[in-house]
């Protein structure tokens, strides 16, 4: 058997084989330091630990989806002025018994993992009690992103009772920058909604589910991020999560320039001192490279589509229903929406998804520093490896990482 060297030599350069290792220099010249900075569960080629999915994408069968990203709602309680997703904000939600529905056929189609996320935010949800509750019924690999704003007590045990990992957008570290990034005053008020799920995990008998905070990282935010560092650690969290904000420039934009970085890489390497053996300090080292070495991701295709369905309410229409969506990047504009659906199974098997997905090259759709883009790149070039010779599953899994953190979600 080849070994994950010799098998990823056709990766493109700009996409990083073992990101720890390769962690982009800062325009300084100085390098980012501490390698254990990057955490497997956001390793990108944690998608080779699903070798079945992924040969059977290769060998031009339909794959089962690994994860399922799901909107709950089109609400929020802030108010961000860099927010992806604030102009389909209108109130709309996904019926429990819709939800119900799709979380039963994932379930029934092999989906192993389901993220809650937004669109808006999740617990803005009117029954979201209700949705963690059948979230635990079908016993998915789970998890949730969420400000935190809307948690009490009872939300913050079922969350922990339902989810293996809960991620807090922290991204302030202040009152001025909470105002600034949330677009509104509150962030005692946050933090004491944020605490309670700390309290709510040493209630849990089951005291498994991993709770972290994330900070989007650009030159304005540079001089908080080692106090975040310190607050997150301070609050019992088990982490806290480095990334890129990305500038975006409207939904007919397919290509967002970078923000500017300058004092984040020195920040990191301050903030890492604080890892111990109870706190880590994480950073998304693909997506520095990407939007610091100005390295174009290339793909033929937008083919991680394949392996994580988008799905959240429609945004027009009388009836609020269940749609598919390219990706959670993608979500709400029109030329990349599958379509509505009432049966989830039905949809993933239409020519429409298969063209959708075919037409997305990098050249019509690409966010350097977002997630799809070193998917697709590590996908696309597996894929051209796959066909000068094929691949067999051992092989494919040999791409992985030895040991990750929640495989099931990409």
């Amino acid at each position: 058997m080849k070994g994950n060297a010799e098998l990823l030599d056709c990766i493109i350069d700009s996409t990083p084989v073992e990101p720890s290792d390769t962690f982009v220099q800062a325009q300084s010249g100085a390098a980012l330091a501490h390698a254990k900075l990057l955490a497997a569960q956001f390793e990108p080629t944690k998608l080779f630990i699903h070798a079945d999915c992924i040969g059977d994408w290769l060998r031009g069968k339909l794959p089962c989806p690994i994860t399922l990203e799901l909107d709950l709602t089109l609400s929020c309680n802030d108010k961000c002025p860099y927010c992806p997703h604030g102009f389909a904000h209108q109130g709309r939600y996904l019926e429990l018994e819709s939800i119900r529905q799709i979380l039963d056929e994932a379930a029934g189609l092999g989906i192993r993992g389901l993220t809650i996320t937004g669109g808006g935010e999740p617990l803005m949800h009117p029954r979201i009690l209700d949705v963690l509750r059948l979230v635990r019924r079908y016993r998915f690999s789970a998890g949730i992103i969420t400000n935190a704003g809307r948690v009490t007590a009872e939300i913050a045990d079922e969350l922990v009772a339902s989810c293996q990992w809960i991620r807090v957008s922290l991204d302030a570290a202040t009152e001025t920058s909470f105002q600034r990034v949330r677009g509104h005053r509150g962030m005692a008020h946050r933090l004491e909604r944020i605490s309670l799920l700390v309290d709510a995990k040493r209630r849990n008998v089951r005291n498994d589910c991993e709770i972290g905070t994330s900070f989007l990282t650009c030159s304005d935010t540079a001089d908080e991020i080692v106090d975040a560092a310190h607050l997150s650690r301070a609050l019992g969290f088990d982490y806290i999560q480095f990334k890129p904000m990305v500038r975006w420039l409207g939904i007919n934009k397919h290509r967002s320039p970078l923000m500017n970085q300058d004092g984040v890489i020195s920040a990191l390497e301050t903030a890492s001192k604080l890892q111990d053996e109870t706190f880590r300090v994480l950073v998304t080292s693909h997506r520095y490279e990407a939007e610091l070495s100005g390295a174009r991701r290339s793909y033929s295709a937008f083919h991680c589509a394949w392996f994580i369905v988008a799905v959240g309410p429609n945004t027009s229409g009388e009836r609020v229903r269940p749609t598919l969506y390219l990706d959670c990047s993608t979500k709400y504009v029109p030329q990349w929406t599958i379509g509505e659906f009432d049966s989830l199974e039905r949809i993933l098997r239409t020519d429409r998804r298969r063209q959708i997905i075919a037409s997305a090259s990098s050249d019509s759709y690409c966010i350097q520093s977002e997630k799809h883009a070193t998917y697709n790149a590590l996908l696309d070039s597996v894929l051209h490896r796959h066909r000068r010779q094929p691949l067999s599953f051992s092989e494919i899994r040999s791409l992985s990482p030895a040991e990750v953190k929640h495989p099931d979600s990409l």
